[in-house]
C-alpha cells in the first residue's frame, strides 16, 4: 500500500512539473502567452479529482475535486456564456451529487462487505450458506 501512495505521490509531481515546463517553453517561443496558459489552471484540479476517483478501494474516494474542477475550467473559460457570476448553481450542483456519490459508494462497499462476511468459512466445516440449515447425521 506505502509503494501505490509514493507512486502517485511522484506521478503527480511529476505531471504538475511537466505541465509547468511546457507553458514555459510556450512562453518562451511565443506559442502561446502565459495569460492564455493560466486560463487552463482548473486542469490542476481536474486531475486531482481524477487521481481522487482512480485511488485504490482502501483510500477514500470522492468525485468532488474533479466536479469543481469542472465547474472552475467553464466559469474560467467562460464556456456556453457562462461566468463565475451566472455559474455558480453549479458549483451547488457538483457538491449535491459529490455528496450522492459518496453515499451509494459508501452504502454499496457496506453490502459488498457484509457479503464478504457472510461468505467465510467458519473453520468448523460447515458453509456460511449452510449455517442457517439444520443438519441431521443419518447413518
Amino acid at each position: 500500500m506505502a509503494r501505490n501512495r509514493r507512486y502517485g505521490g511522484g506521478l503527480f509531481s511529476g505531471v504538475v512539473l511537466i505541465a509547468v515546463g511546457v507553458a514555459f517553453l510556450l512562453e518562451r517561443t511565443d506559442l502561446m502567452s502565459m495569460s492564455q496558459t493560466l486560463r487552463f489552471w482548473p486542469l490542476f484540479v481536474i486531475w486531482i479529482g481524477l487521481v481522487q476517483l482512480i485511488k485504490p478501494a482502501g483510500g477514500r474516494r470522492s468525485i468532488f475535486p474533479l466536479l469543481i474542477g469542472i465547474w472552475l475550467q467553464i466559469s474560467t473559460l467562460e464556456l456556453f456564456g457562462l461566468d463565475f457570476s451566472t455559474s455558480w448553481p453549479l458549483a451547488i450542483i457538483a457538491v449535491g451529487a459529490s455528496f450522492v456519490f459518496e453515499s451509494l459508494l459508501r452504502g454499496s462497499s457496506g453490502k459488498a462487505a457484509r457479503q464478504v462476511i457472510i461468505e467465510v468459512d467458519t473453520g468448523s466445516g460447515v458453509d456460511a450458506g449452510d449455517a442457517g440449515r439444520e443438519t441431521t447425521d443419518e447413518p
